[in-house]
This record gives structure tokens, C-alpha cells and sequence, in this order.
């Protein structure tokens, strides 16, 4: 990783001389002394110097007086590997911005992660509020288990050289940052179903531009073109493509396949009785649709209660939730656990699974799960994916 130089480290008093990640390996009271530790190093690892690092927009250090205890980018929702997906900038983790939000929600402040659950006598033991969110679908990758993403050595090589050629300035103007981020990760050895699936789409539709010598003969006087960069940061060699390219078909395929509903158990396919009937889940809460029992209420109830006092004073009133709300989304949840459901999960939790996806939805004015969009009539005006603003 580069090293760059920052007067803004709080564990320095003047000049920084750090990691991306913001870890300090020295401390100058001179800029120069600072620079020239930095060249030192960069060039005792055969890398380019990051040079002065300038603290971005929207961040100050999180020692500053003003910056509530124990709030940094490093425990944040939106930071994750030196990058704060909130304002698209690389930042150290000791930095502080006014968007920062907790990494935990329903387990803070020493609160157990069981604390507001309600069990039932189908519950199964040890199974908790957090599998409960991810068993609906938090994460792509959460729902996607059994599908290796090992990312094989030929794509992490690829995309090690498209980075080397990145930084040498050969990579054209078309290139976005969520790409270069995205190969840095594959470089690691990481990749999301979500980079794989695309990745597969890329790969087939950018297959004209190595039609160009100067993207796929090494020998060519303009090599490497923009579309080879482009195609070694999206982990596939340009001289040799096929074999990414089939990876990334072949997983992607096994990725859809996964995601498809598969049919609940027949014991568990149950659409309708004498008090409820048929189809009475799939609306709103309301007289004739599925009824609580008491301990599911006062789960409920609890929630809302939970979330609502987790809410800041400032925060906008489209945060609330509402009692409502979630009676509905569970109902939603009971009846669409007779379509399809995790195995080994009951009703119960699938149905609190899907309160605890729409609650993160409603805090965060987003979705965990991008697909998890069939809620969205029931969130309040004025949220920002809600229906009812249309």
C-alpha cells in the first residue's frame, strides 16, 4: 500500500508519515523530514510515493472536542477497508464526518442481541435477531453460502497488474472509482456475488474492444490500451480471456440459480385456514388479515420502541417506525414463508427477519439488499425509497 504524508494525524503532533489505512510510521516536526521518510520507504517497497494527503471534505479528526466519544470511520456503517462508501473518499479510520453511523444497531450499548426477540415453541435455540436479518437477505453474500467465490490466482493476477498500470496513468477517462476499489478487493482475494454477475455481464459485452491491438497484443507500440486496463481491472487478462470470463459465467449461473425462490416444504406450505385465510398476509395490517398472538405483539412492540429511542432528536420524522408498519411487514413475512424460506427456519423467524430488514431500511434510508424493495409501500412519506412519494 502507498504511504503518504498528512499534518491531520491525530497521533502526531506535526507532520504524519502513514499507510492508507491511517497507521502511523513516524512522526516529523518538518514537512520536509516527513517527505523524506516517505520517499525512503516507497522506495525501499518498489512503489510510487502517495504524497500529501489532504484531510477530504465532510471529515475532521475524531479527537476534535465536538466528536462524540468513541466515533470514528473505522466503526462505521459506511467505512470499510480504508474507504467510506457515504462520500465515495479514502480515509483513515481515525476520522470523523456528521453522516457517521453505528456499524451495530440492535445490540448496542450492552444490549444482548436476544433481548427484544420473541420465541415460540418452533423457535430453534441459539438462533438470534442478527441470523434472523441475514436469514432475510441482509447481504447478497449471506444468502449466496454455498456458492464458492474463491477468487482463483488467474483473476487476482489480473487484477494486480491492472492496478500497476492504473497507477502509471493508463487507464483512460471512462474509469470509475467503484471499479478500481472492486479490484483491489480481487487483488485480495474478495469478490461479492454482486461483482461476480456483473463482472460476467462486462466481460461479454466489452469482448469487442480487444478487436484492438493496442488492447490485447502486448507487442503493439500503444499497449496497454484503456480497454486492457479496463479488462485487467475487472480481473480478466486481455491476451487470455477465456478463462476469467468462463469462471465468472459459470458462477454467476450457480449465483442465480441460488437466489431463485426454491419452494418451501410441504409441511410448512401453508396458505390459509378457518381463522385466516387464504391470501390474508399479503396485504397491510387491517380487520381479516392474519392475526398476532399476544408474545408476537409484544415482540413487535418492542421493536418499535427499540428503534425509535436508537433515533437521534435531529433525525427526519420518516425514520419513525410505527407499530403498523411492522405488523405488516410481518404478516407479509407469514405468508410469504409458504413460498420460499431458508430450511431449518420457522415462520416466526422468517417473519422477523423481514421486520428486522425493513427496520434498517427505515433507519438508513436504504436497504441492506438492494432487491428488498417489496415493503416500500408501507414505508412513510417522505422516506426516500417510499412509494407513496410518487
Amino acid at each position: 500500500m502507498p504511504y503518504f504524508i498528512s499534518d491531520k494525524n491525530p497521533n502526531c503532533s506535526g507532520w504524519a508519515v502513514e499507510k492508507s489505512d491511517g497507521e502511523v510510521l513516524g512522526c516529523h516536526k518538518t514537512k520536509r523530514a516527513a517527505i523524506k521518510q516517505m520517499v525512503a520507504v516507497s522506495i525501499a517497497e518498489d512503489m510510487e510515493p502517495g504524497g500529501e494527503r489532504a484531510l477530504p471534505d465532510n471529515y475532521r479528526p475524531a479527537t476534535t472536542p465536538d466528536v462524540p466519544v468513541n466515533r470514528n470511520c473505522g466503526n462505521c456503517a459506511y467505512y470499510k477497508d480504508g474507504y467510506c462508501y457515504q462520500w465515495n473518499e479514502e480515509v483513515a479510520p481515525q476520522y470523523y464526518c456528521n453522516a457517521w453511523e453505528s456499524t451495530t444497531h440492535e445490540a448496542e450499548e450492552g444490549e444482548t442481541e436476544n433481548e427484544h426477540e420473541v420465541e415460540d415453541e418452533n423457535d430453534i435455540d441459539g438462533y438470534s435477531d442478527a441470523d434472523e436479518g441475514q436469514a432475510y437477505g441482509d447481504t447478497v453474500e449471506n444468502d449466496l453460502r454455498q456458492v464458492d467465490l474463491v477468487v482463483p490466482e488467474f483473476i487476482r493476477s489480473a487484477a494486480r497488474r491492472g492496478l500497476e498500470f492504473y497507477a502509471d496513468g493508463l487507464a483512460g477517462d471512462g474509469l470509475v472509482a467503484a471499479t478500481v476499489r472492486e479490484a483491489r478487493a480481487m487483488a485480495r482475494g474478495e469478490i461479492t456475488a454482486d461483482k461476480v454477475i456483473r463482472a460476467n455481464a462486462w466481460g461479454q459485452r466489452h469482448a469487442v474492444d480487444l478487436q484492438a491491438p493496442k488492447n490485447s497484443d502486448p507487442s503493439n507500440e500503444q499497449w496497454p490500451g484503456p480497454g486492457a486496463v479496463a479488462h485487467l481491472l475487472w480481473g480478466i487478462n486481455p491476451t487470455a480471456p477465456s478463462q476469467a470470463r468462463n469462471w465468472f459465467a459459470r458462477k454467476a449461473e450457480a449465483i442465480k440459480a441460488e437466489r431463485a425462490d426454491a419452494p418451501a416444504p410441504k409441511a410448512d406450505q401453508i396458505v390459509g385456514s378457518a381463522k385466516n385465510p387464504a391470501g390474508s398476509a399479503a396485504g397491510p395490517a387491517g380487520a381479516g388479515t392474519v392475526e398476532l398472538t399476544e408474545a408476537i405483539e409484544t415482540g413487535l412492540r418492542n421493536k418499535v420502541t427499540q428503534h425509535n429511542d436508537d433515533l437521534d432528536a435531529g433525525d427526519p420524522a420518516w425514520k419513525r417506525a410505527t407499530l403498523g408498519m411492522v405488523r405488516s411487514v410481518y404478516r407479509r413475512g407469514a405468508g410469504a414463508f409458504s413460498t420460499s424460506h431458508r430450511p431449518g427456519m420457522t415462520r416466526n423467524q422468517w417473519s422477523m427477519a423481514r421486520v428486522n430488514a425493513f427496520l434498517v431500511l427505515l433507519r438508513r434510508g436504504r436497504p441492506e439488499n438492494p432487491a428488498y424493495t417489496s415493503d416500500n409501500d408501507l414505508l412513510p412519506k417522505g422516506h426516500p425509497r417510499s412509494s407513496r412519494n410518487d
